[in-house]
């Protein structure tokens, strides 16, 4: 009765390594893909990723590079928020 069990388990576990190796095949030809069409947004994903695993994120650059992000985001969203105050105060 245990080898029954034991060859059922070892073919459940089997075929969870064959899917297992089946998706990662597909995530790979994914990857590659995106890749294919997107070569710099690849690129660049992968300094970012280095430069976080190298202990990039907490040096006095990323603070400085954060700041002036933040900013530049910060200041056309003011600009449009300003605009329409002040053309709902116009009209």
């Amino acid at each position: 009765m245990d080898d029954q069990f034991n060859e059922i388990s070892d073919g459940e576990l089997l075929q969870h390594d064959v899917q297992d190796l089946i998706q990662q095949v597909r995530d790979k030809r994914i990857v590659q893909r995106y890749y294919r069409h997107n070569p710099y947004i690849v690129l660049a994903a992968a300094a970012g990723l280095g430069y976080v695993a190298a202990g990039g994120l907490v040096s006095p650059f990323t603070r400085r590079l954060t700041r002036i992000g933040m900013k530049a985001l910060f200041v056309p969203i003011a600009a449009a928020q300003f605009k329409g105050a002040q053309g709902m105060n116009e009209g």
